[in-house]
């Protein structure tokens, strides 16, 4: 049985580490540091926190500059530092066709 506060379906790994890129809605940017990972999604600390059901997306510093979006799935009450924990999903084509995990271990530092 899945504890109630663990509502992702697909196995997680923790993530160490700084992603090179950029979070944003609109022209808002919004500060964020990443706790864990899976194919399809990310545990972030974010601030500001977008609200639960907003598309966010994140600009890839890359040669190819990579724009991936996501949708808000869920916000929690805790966080750290003045950010809220939030868990974010890869939207439409880009959640079919794209292991996160692999994308994002070329991009991170």
């Amino acid at each position: 049985m899945r504890r109630k506060s663990d509502r992702r379906n697909e196995h997680r790994l923790s993530f160490q580490g700084v992603i090179r890129g950029r979070l944003s809605r609109d022209h808002d940017e919004f500060r964020f540091e990443a706790f864990d990972i899976s194919r399809r999604g990310l545990g972030l600390y974010m601030s500001p926190c977008p609200k639960e059901g907003e598309e966010v997306s994140l600009d890839l510093k890359s040669t190819r500059g990579e724009t991936l979006r996501f949708r808000v799935k869920h916000i929690y009450q805790d966080g750290k530092q003045g950010m809220r924990r939030c868990g974010i999903e890869l939207e439409g084509k880009d959640g079919q066709d794209i292991d996160l995990v692999e994308l994002i271990s070329r991009y991170s530092d």
